[in-house]
């Protein structure tokens, strides 16, 4: 029984990542937050909804990654609602690193075209 208890109260706890690191309180990261969410997903939060909020981890002075942020929700129809967006999120990011690995194949491609024709038409000058 306690372990469905601790499963239950685990279940609304959400780590968000990618969100940078410039707030000075906990209510900027809370404000920060909330504009995430509302811009990602379509969903308002009040204050009150959220019963902790805060920075996983140690800030490393020499990265500019910024560390994930812990929160509970209380309310589970919002953790189900943003943990099925999880998929569609990770789907957007592999797209995205999708293209941006085609688009460096096209310059790769079109660089060594480019050099090919410069030394076609190099050739053809000197006969």
């Amino acid at each position: 029984m306690e372990k469905k208890l601790k499963r239950a109260g685990r279940s609304n706890n959400i780590v968000v990542f990618g969100i940078e690191e410039k707030e000075k309180s906990t209510m900027e990261l809370l404000r920060e937050l909330k504009e995430n969410i509302k811009q990602d997903f379509n969903i308002d939060i009040v204050n009150n909804e959220v019963n902790k909020i805060h920075r996983i981890g140690k800030k490393d002075p020499e990265s500019n990654k910024p560390r994930p942020i812990y929160n509970h929700l209380p309310q589970a129809d919002w953790s189900s609602c943003l943990k099925e967006d999880e998929k569609l999120i990770e789907l957007t990011h592999a797209i995205e690193h999708i293209k941006r690995d085609v688009i460096g194949l096209l310059e790769e491609a079109f660089a060594d075209w480019l050099t090919d024709l410069q030394k076609i038409k190099k050739s053809q000058l000197i006969e």
